[in-house]
Order: structure tokens, then sequence, then C-alpha cells
């Protein structure tokens, strides 16, 4: 007869570990949970109440709000030294081209 448990009783009680702690993590999550939902309409009404309300006339997408430059393809066949590649600004240097510091958002007109 061996002594200890072996690997199926370890296996059962490793298991039964699990099960358990993943048991009492769902019924915590869930308890949270509705405690988050029902004080939801609470923090709702205190944020709306705090923010200024806007006029639709001074209202403008970000978008146009953003720089326009040219391409990098457009902005070296004509010479420009600045250009916007990926919603960045970069500076043109002798081995291409390198982010503006800080760097800047903006919108490619063209390739």
């Amino acid at each position: 007869m061996r002594d200890g448990i072996g690997f199926g009783g370890v296996f059962l009680a490793m298991l039964c570990a699990l099960l358990a702690h993943d048991a009492l993590r769902l019924i915590f999550a869930a308890l949270g949970l509705s405690v988050v939902l029902s004080s939801l309409p609470a923090i709702m009404d205190r944020s709306r109440a705090s923010q200024p309300v806007a006029s639709p006339a001074a209202y403008q997408p970000r978008a146009q709000q953003l720089e326009r430059w040219q391409g990098p393809i457009q902005a070296r066949q004509q010479g420009i030294s600045r250009t916007c590649i990926n919603g960045r600004l970069a500076d043109r240097n002798a081995n291409g081209w390198s982010d503006v510091q800080p760097q800047t958002a903006c919108i490619a007109t063209s390739e």
C-alpha cells in the first residue's frame, strides 16, 4: 500500500478548489455589478448637471480643427519640407522624414 494521496486525489482537490474560486468570483462580480448598475442613474445625472451645454453653432468636429498638409509623396515632389504622415506632422531630413516634436495631429490632403 502506498502512502499519500496520489495523483488522482491531488487532481480532484485542485479541480474542486478552482471551481469554488470561480464560483465565488462570479458571485462577487454579480453583486458588484448590481451595485454599480443601481447607482449608475444617479452618477449620470450628476455628470450631466455639471457639464455646460454648448450650442450647436459652437461645436466643431475635431477633424475640422486640425491643420491640413500635403501628403509625403506630393510634398517631396513639390519640395515642401513639412508633411502629414499617418496623422502626425513630419519634417524632411536627409534620410526621409522625422516626427515633429511635440507630435502634432494633422490631416493629409493627398498621398
